[in-house]
């Protein structure tokens, strides 16, 4: 805390309008892809998945090369988040702006995930996956 609060009054004192913490140590760097994995991961994914689940995927993907996604092309996501508001002095609208924003993620801004297998995801049940994973050679 001291060394946030030291900081806002720093950027104060230099007439900066926010203050940004830097970090000094490296971004997260996930482990090499496992190249001896002996099961396919199949993710059942459509456009609801945003947000924690995309970052779950990403981290699937960056230690394994045997994920595959089946279902329909999952919405996005975007670097920006956590969204404050403001009242304008008018009382006619609100302003929306985000506090926290992600660096150095690998997906892009506003890019969601295609999948291997397409399917309805409406008509997804367990039969219909053991099915649709044995046609495409899984089990």
């Amino acid at each position: 805390m001291k060394k946030v609060i030291s900081g806002i009054r720093y950027s104060a004192s230099v007439n900066q309008n926010y203050y940004r913490e830097i970090f000094e140590s490296q971004p997260i760097n996930f482990p090499v892809k496992c190249k001896n994995i002996k099961i396919k991961i199949v993710v059942i994914i459509d456009r609801n998945n945003v947000s924690a689940a995309l970052d779950f995927i990403d981290e699937l993907k960056a230690v394994s090369n045997s994920v595959y996604l089946l279902g329909e092309k999952t919405n996005t996501d975007r670097l920006y988040m956590e969204v404050r508001s403001e009242m304008l002095p008018s009382k006619e609208g609100e302003f929306f702006f985000p506090i926290k924003v992600y660096r150095n993620r690998k997906r892009a801004d506003n890019i969601g995930y295609e999948p291997d297998i397409w399917h309805n995801p409406k008509l997804i049940n367990t039969h219909n996956i053991l099915q649709i994973l044995s046609e495409n050679k899984f089990l």
